[in-house]
């Protein structure tokens, strides 16, 4: 059975770490925080879905928190809202932990940020699947943030 997975992200910036120089900033954004900006697809393949998921006929909805690091890596994922699927779970942070941002910057310094998405996964076979949703509010206050 062949996969199709969806994977549907609007993220937002909720970190505000240390301050920093608006030099090279246009004038436009300094003093306020600009997002990470993905350098890579975020969009997953049949090779993001766990094997043994696809032939169970697992599906679901992982939504993680992750933190976009100073240097653009993702440094830290976390599940918050399960699948029910600890494969697909896992499968969701190691797929997440594989993406690269330009960082965040603050006053013109890269900084690390918080951010969330929800990954989907689903079968082609499987019509009644949940659609991928956009996050429009910022991720709840959380312990990886300081």
């Amino acid at each position: 059975m062949r996969a199709l997975l969806t994977f549907a992200a609007f993220v937002l910036i909720s970190a505000q770490l240390g301050p920093g120089s608006a030099a090279g900033q246009p004038a436009a954004n300094r003093g306020r925080g600009v997002p990470p900006v993905a350098l890579t697809s975020h969009t997953p393949t049949e090779a993001d879905y766990p094997p043994d998921s696809v032939s169970r006929g697992e599906q679901g909805v992982v939504r993680v928190l992750y933190v976009v690091s100073q240097t653009g890596d993702v440094s830290e994922c976390q599940v918050v809202g399960s699948s029910g699927y600890d494969r697909l779970d896992g499968a969701a942070c190691v797929f997440v932990g594989q993406w690269k941002f330009r960082p965040a910057t603050l006053r013109g310094s890269a900084v690390a940020a918080a951010m969330r998405a929800n990954v989907v996964f689903r079968t082609r076979a499987a019509p009644d699947a949940p659609e991928p949703t956009i996050l429009n509010r910022p991720p709840p206050p959380s312990p990886l943030r300081r």
